[in-house]
């Protein structure tokens, strides 16, 4: 018989070691395990699966979709060591994914936010604490998490920021809106200036921290000054011809 907690031991730690962050999967996979030990079996299948991942009743689609798609990751890798076990085929959940509109915040509205919050709390030092992190966050555009996580190691308070080191999801303006504020107003500022946007957008995918240039692009939010920026830029159509 498969030890199933052992078994999932090795894969958080092999996961881990690819530096992948485990918080809410890994609670999810103790339970599944704790689900199959209670089923009297240590085979993964996936009618066991599906039963498991709607055990919890009301959830959104796309929770469902995630569940399973936890249990369906393990699957895979347990199976390299337990032939029986049944990998649940993908996509077996369907669950529509609909990025959410970036709001753009205006100069003006970063400024209003950050004065908001400095009073708010009815605490001095909480208050100035969070008008600083909305206002990193709109200069720098790192995402919310990381500028939470920063602590006076990762700042030179005498010469200023060091090299850099090798959630909520809604329809209102979020703080994740900010890092969209910064990677727009960038590439205004670059038509602005006259640059090459086309060669600089690697650099700019660099900073945030993406694969790709592609990933950039759901950065971006193609609000009406940067698209007329953009097609000044646009070549001129000959006279007669058709654009």
């Amino acid at each position: 018989m498969t030890d199933l907690h052992a078994a999932l031991g090795e894969y958080l730690c092999m996961r881990r070691a690819l530096g992948t962050q485990l918080k809410w999967p890994e609670s999810c996979l103790r339970q599944f395990v704790d689900f199959l030990i209670a089923q009297d079996t240590d085979v993964v299948t996936t009618a066991l699966a599906l039963r498991w991942t709607f055990q919890p009743v009301g959830l959104q689609p796309a929770t469902y979709a995630r569940r399973l798609g936890i249990v369906r990751a393990f699957a895979c890798w347990l199976q390299a060591s337990d032939p029986h076990t049944e990998i649940p085929p993908p996509r077996l959940v369907p669950a529509p994914h609909r990025r959410p509109t970036p709001h753009i915040y205006s100069h003006t509205e970063v400024l209003a936010l950050m004065t908001a919050a400095s009073q708010v709390l009815g605490n001095a030092l909480q208050g100035a604490t969070f008008a600083t992190l909305i206002g990193l966050l709109a200069a720098t555009g790192l995402r919310p998490g990381e500028a939470l996580k920063l602590d006076l190691s990762d700042v030179d308070l005498h010469v200023g920021l060091r090299p850099r080191q090798p959630g909520r999801s809604g329809r209102g303006p979020r703080l994740q809106d900010l890092r969209h504020t910064f990677a727009t107003d960038r590439l205004i500022a670059w038509y602005q200036a006259g640059l090459d946007v086309n060669r600089l957008l690697p650099r700019l995918s660099t900073y945030l921290g993406h694969g790709s240039p592609s990933e950039t692009y759901w950065t971006i939010q193609a609000i009406p000054e940067l698209l007329a920026l953009a097609s000044e830029r646009l070549p001129v159509p000959a006279p007669g011809v058709r654009p």
